[in-house]
């Protein structure tokens, strides 16, 4: 089943973010990102996902093909900063 979801562009089971983080993710860390989008964040955090683009690569082609059909070109600022943080299990 998880192979299955693998092959269709959908995260597997246990992937984590910091082993697939897009280096595209940000050089500064995301630090300019979350100021600009007033974002804040205690302790160590992953950085944000800050295209569509760049999240394919962790979140699947299919549910980045699914946002962009629902008219999104980029992930919403919340979005951006979850994802990193969900995808490594933590809340």
């Amino acid at each position: 089943k998880a192979k299955r979801k693998a092959e269709a562009g959908i995260i597997s089971e246990g992937k984590r973010v910091k082993e697939s983080t897009p280096e595209s993710a940000s050089q500064s860390n995301g630090q300019e990102y979350r100021k600009t989008h007033e974002i804040v964040v205690n302790g160590r955090c992953p950085p944000p996902i800050e295209t569509l683009s760049a999240a394919e690569t962790v979140l699947g082609r299919l549910l980045v093909a699914a946002l962009r059909e629902q008219g999104y070109k980029t992930p919403t600022p919340i979005q951006a900063q979850a994802w990193p943080v969900a995808l490594r299990g933590e809340d």
